[in-house]
Formats: structure tokens, C-alpha cells, sequence
């Protein structure tokens, strides 16, 4: 059977990242174990009878760093800390370390023992993360800022167009070969006034500022239908089926009825832009304990297990869509999302893949003040 001492020695001998270093009450190296050449790129007759500070960084001996672990480790049972320490060839190494006083049987300290491990490896990826991290905040406060930009510069030449229009109709009413162009401009604009308020209130989404008008009783059916009645000519257009199935008696809710519309209309104009001519898209309504639900089906191009997580994020877009869709920006859902939030609803989407269609469920409570659980 070995000795402790022969095992402790092999230990150390045998592990290639851990190291202990002994260090006598003044401060001094007197003893260089393990790994702590290959860790610090000191042999032992260069460390040992130097002080321990020449591990730590220059700005951590100016703060008095290694007084205050040599200090704590006399005082509490041990001093930890993970910090980055120099070589020899001045680089820095990222250490995991554990000091701790050694003592007589008078429980007297005659030594200081540190445990230390190179966790630099660790140290470096944690630091990529982080700056990814950071480059992403960067660029996600970047995007907002540009999205309420481009939203004001898009929103601007809107209403001279709608004049424009508007003037065209008053000036040539008997000319029916204008009716056609007119009409393909006007429905664009509305398409495109759509936009507008979907990057507006992203920005809004993004920066806290969504107002909302909670008015207590909204006629839940009342409203829907009047969304698919305003959107029927598109889907038409589309050669798409609009199916509304409500259910028979009257369901109130306290909402913002403006702000629901805008949620609804998103939902249909997104089942409309992604589902190929030919298929159906439901608008349905229905009451699941004490919720108000509201769901929006279509047979369109689904959506794919990698996307489902992320599809309620700005500018976020499947590869279908992409195909379908070229030209659309990811912005809807995100705010879609926010207005369900900010009534204290959850908003949730199923598909079962590509080409199998979508479902995006809005469920909401029938009173601001109701209490209910909800899962998502």
C-alpha cells in the first residue's frame, strides 16, 4: 500500500493542469508541485524563494490582491478566487485557485497552501460568448433604431399618395381604364400602410412605448368578422378560401379592440401571404374554460422544428416563407406577440412541418383582473 505522501506526490506529477504551490508566511515560494511549471512556465529553482506576487497581474498587486487572499486565507477557512495570473513570458493564464493556511498542533499557521488549476480554456470560450453576446446587443439596438427610421421615412409619402389618388378619381370619374390601376395602387398602399404600422410599433415593441386603450366590453365575434368581411377581396385576389367559424352566442371581453384587430389582421394577412391559391384559411373563435380563445388556421406552407422556436422574433423568417415570400421582413409576429403580452394572453403557434399548414392560437382572459395560469 503507498503512503499518503507518495500518493499525493503522484497526483500532482500526474495531473497536467493542476498544480500546489506552498508559500511561506512572508510571502515566499517554498515549495513548486504539479503542474505548476507547465501552468506558470517557472521551474522550481526559478519560483521557489521568490515572492508569490510575481503570479498576479500588475493591476491586481497594485490593489493589494495578493495581501488581501494571503490575509483571508489566515483568517477564514480558505480563500477562492478565479482570476487571470502572468507567466513567466508574460502572457496570462486563467486561474482556479483555493489558498489556505497550513497549521501546527497549536493551530498555528506556518504556511499558506494554494490549489491551482488552468481553467484558460474555460476563461477564453465564456469571453468569445460574451462578446458575441455583446456584438449581438449591439446590433439588435442598431436594427431597432434603423427599423423606427425607416418606418417614419416610409410612412411620409403615404398620405401625398393617397391624395394623389384620390385626385385622380375626382378629375377622370367616367374613365374606367383607370379603375383597374387605381384600384392595384390603393390595395398596395394599404399593404404597404400595413408595414408602416408594424415597424412603428416594432419600434414601439422594442423600446417599451406599445400603448394600449383597454375598453370592457368588446364583442369578440363582432370584431372578427368585420376584419375578414375588410380582408375578403384580398383573399379573393389570392384565389384563397376565407373560412369564419365563431360560435353561436355573444363572448365579451375587456380588450383593446384596436390593438386586437391589429393582432387578428397580422395573423390573417400572414395565413394569406404564405398560403399557396387554392388553399383555406379559418378565422375561428371559441371559449376554453375561462379563456377567450381566438385561432387562426391555414393549409400554407408550415413551418420547419428548427424555426417553430424562433418564429415570434423580429425579422425572423423561414426558408419557405423566404421562397413564397421574398419580399416580406419578419415583423408582424413579434408584434403580434407584444400585443397579446400587454393583455395579458399567451400566444402560441403549431405546425406539424413543412407544407403541413400553421395554427396560431391567441388565447386571453375575459377580465384584465381575472386571475388565470397560463401555459405556453
Amino acid at each position: 500500500m503507498h503512503s499518503p505522501e507518495k500518493i499525493i506526490q503522484d497526483l500532482f506529477q500526474q495531473t497536467p493542469d493542476s498544480g500546489l504551490i506552498v508559500l511561506s508566511l512572508d510571502g515566499r515560494i517554498e515549495h513548486w508541485i504539479g503542474a505548476c511549471r507547465l501552468i506558470f512556465g517557472y521551474t522550481a529553482d526559478e519560483a521557489i524563494g521568490r515572492l508569490g506576487d510575481i503570479l498576479f497581474t500588475e493591476d491586481d498587486r497594485r490593489r493589494g490582491i495578493p495581501a488581501l487572499e494571503f490575509d483571508e486565507a489566515i483568517r477564514a477557512p480558505r480563500a477562492e478566487d478565479d482570476r487571470w495570473h502572468v507567466r513567466k513570458d508574460g502572457t496570462r493564464v486563467w486561474i482556479s485557485g483555493s489558498a489556505f493556511a497550513l497549521r501546527d498542533e497549536t493551530k498555528a499557521p506556518y504556511a499558506i497552501a494554494k490549489l491551482v488549476r488552468d481553467h484558460t480554456d474555460r476563461r477564453s470560450y465564456v469571453e468569445t460568448l460574451e462578446h458575441r453576446l455583446g456584438e449581438q446587443h449591439k446590433a439588435s439596438a442598431f436594427k431597432e433604431v434603423t427599423v423606427a427610421a425607416l418606418a417614419h421615412e416610409l410612412r411620409n409619402p403615404l398620405a401625398p399618395l393617397a391624395n394623389a389618388v384620390r385626385l385622380i378619381r375626382m378629375a377622370a370619374p367616367k374613365t374606367p381604364q383607370l379603375n383597374a390601376p387605381l384600384a392595384i395602387i390603393e390595395r398596395q398602399m394599404a399593404a404597404l400602410q400595413r408595414l408602416v404600422d408594424d415597424l412603428l410599433d416594432a419600434g414601439r415593441v422594442a423600446t417599451g412605448k406599445m400603448n394600449i386603450q383597454f375598453k370592457p366590453e368588446v364583442d369578440l365575434n363582432g370584431l372578427l368578422r368585420l376584419l375578414a368581411d375588410g380582408m375578403r377581396h384580398e383573399f379573393a385576389h389570392k384565389k384563397i378560401n376565407l373560412e369564419i367559424v365563431l360560435p353561436p352566442s355573444l363572448i365579451t371581453l375587456e380588450a383593446d379592440p384596436d390593438r386586437l384587430a391589429q393582432a387578428v389582421t397580422n395573423l390573417l394577412t400572414n395565413a394569406l401571404r404564405y398560403t399557396n391559391g387554392g388553399g383555406t384559411v379559418w378565422l375561428k373563435s371559441t371559449v376554453e374554460e375561462n379563456l377567450v380563445v381566438i385561432r387562426v388556421q391555414d393549409t400554407g406552407v408550415g413551418l420547419s422544428a428548427e424555426v417553430m422556436p424562433y418564429v415570434f422574433k423580429l425579422f425572423t423568417r423561414g426558408p419557405e416563407a423566404e421562397k413564397l415570400e421574398p419580399h416580406g421582413m419578419g415583423v408582424g409576429l413579434s408584434v403580434v406577440k407584444e400585443i397579446v403580452s400587454l393583455h395579458h394572453g399567451t400566444l402560441d403557434v403549431r405546425s406539424e412541418g413543412v407544407g403541413k399548414g400553421t395554427e396560431f392560437s391567441i388565447r386571453l382572459p375575459f377580465k384584465q383582473g381575472q386571475a388565470w395560469i397560463a401555459n405556453e
